[in-house]
C-alpha cells in the first residue's frame, strides 16, 4: 500500500460547565487527507483545497505532528500530505465554526448552551501573528449566526490566550480584542454594553491584572486546567520531599529500623495532599475572578 485516505470530522465539545467530556462529530464537516509514500526523505505538504494555510511543514500543525513521527520511524522514504478542508464556503476558521447543524446546536444549548471557538485551525506560532488573534468581525458573525438559534451560547475568542505555560513569544495576551469586540457588536447591533459572554481558554499563567481586565470586558468563565494541574502535582511533591526519609523502604526510618512506613506511601496519604493543594489554587482562582461570596 502506497497512500492511504482519511476523514477526520469536526468535532463540538465543552457543551457547558461541568460537561467538557461531552463531544458530537459534525456529518459534513471536518479534515481528510491523502498521504502518500514517496522516494524523497522528509515530509511534503503538497495540496491544500477549502482553507488557506502555511505549505511548510513546520508552520503548520498537520506537518509538524507528521514530522515527530517521521523522525520516530527512522525511515529511508518519505511522505506527501494533501489536506482537504470540507464543509467550508471560503478560507475563514469561522465558516468552519458556522456549518454547525441547527439541531445540533439546539441539543447543545438543552445542556445549558454551546461554547463556539475562534480561534485559528492549523497554525502554529510561525506564522504571522495577526492570524492568531480573533477579529470582531468574526465575533460579529458568530453572534449573528448563533442568535438565529438561541441567545444561550458564549464564544471563545483568541486573544493571544493558549493552552498551557509557555514562556512570552510571538502572541501576547491582549484583552483589549474582546473590549473591541464588544464595541463593535453594540454599534452594528445596538445592544447593550458587553452583550457578548466571553470564555478565557488557555488561563493558566495569566496575572491577576490580566484576568481582571478580561472580566470587565465580558469574560464569565476562565480555563486553569494547567495551574490546577501543576497544583495537584504540587500537593504529591511536597510531601514526598518532607518525608523522603519514611520513603526508602516499607519498613525503617528515622524513628526506628523495624518502624512501617506505610502511612507515609499509602496513596490515600499523598492523593489527599494532592486534593488539598489543589483546593488551594481554586481558592486563589475564585478570588482573582472576583467569585467569593456571589451565592
Amino acid at each position: 500500500m502506497d497512500s492511504i485516505k482519511i476523514f477526520s470530522p469536526a468535532t463540538v465539545a465543552n457543551v457547558g460547565c461541568g460537561v467538557d467530556v461531552l463531544g458530537l462529530c459534525l456529518d459534513k464537516v471536518g479534515d481528510q487527507m491523502v498521504i502518500r509514500k514517496t522516494q524523497r526523505k522528509g515530509i511534503f505538504i503538497t495540496k491544500f483545497e477549502g482553507f488557506e494555510l502555511p505549505y511548510a511543514v513546520h508552520e503548520n500543525v498537520a506537518g509538524v505532528s507528521a514530522l515527530a513521527m517521521y523522525n520516530e520511524l527512522n525511515v529511508d522514504f518519505g511522505f506527501e500530505i494533501e489536506i482537504y478542508k470540507q464543509g467550508m464556503a471560503k478560507p475563514r476558521p469561522i465558516e468552519v465554526k458556522a456549518a454547525i447543524q441547527r439541531n445540533q446546536i439546539k441539543f447543545f444549548i438543552a445542556m445549558r448552551g454551546v461554547i463556539l471557538f475562534l480561534n485559528p485551525i492549523g497554525l502554529t506560532s510561525d506564522v504571522d501573528v495577526s492570524k492568531l488573534y480573533t477579529q470582531p468581525e468574526e465575533v460579529a458573525y458568530a453572534y449573528e449566526e448563533l442568535s438565529k438559534v438561541s441567545d444561550q451560547f458564549t464564544i471563545a475568542a483568541a486573544f493571544g490566550n493558549v493552552h498551557g505555560v509557555y514562556k512570552p513569544g510571538n502572541v501576547k495576551l491582549t484583552p483589549k480584542i474582546l473590549k473591541n469586540s464588544q464595541e463593535f457588536i453594540s454599534e452594528k447591533y445596538g445592544v447593550a454594553k458587553n452583550h457578548i459572554d466571553f470564555v478565557f481558554h488557555g488561563g493558566s499563567g495569566s496575572s491577576v491584572e490580566e484576568i481582571r481586565e478580561a472580566i470587565g470586558y465580558g469574560v464569565i468563565k476562565m480555563n486553569i486546567d494547567t495551574d490546577l494541574q501543576y497544583a495537584f502535582m504540587t500537593g504529591v511533591r511536597d510531601d514526598f520531599k518532607s518525608n523522603e526519609d519514611y520513603l526508602e523502604a516499607q519498613i525503617g526510618n528515622p524513628d526506628g529500623a523495624d518502624v512501617p512506613n506505610k502511612k507515609y506511601y499509602d496513596p490515600r496519604r499523598w492523593l489527599r495532599q494532592a486534593e488539598l493543594a489543589f483546593s488551594e489554587r481554586l481558592k486563589k482562582a475564585f478570588e482573582d475572578l472576583n467569585n467569593v461570596d456571589t451565592l
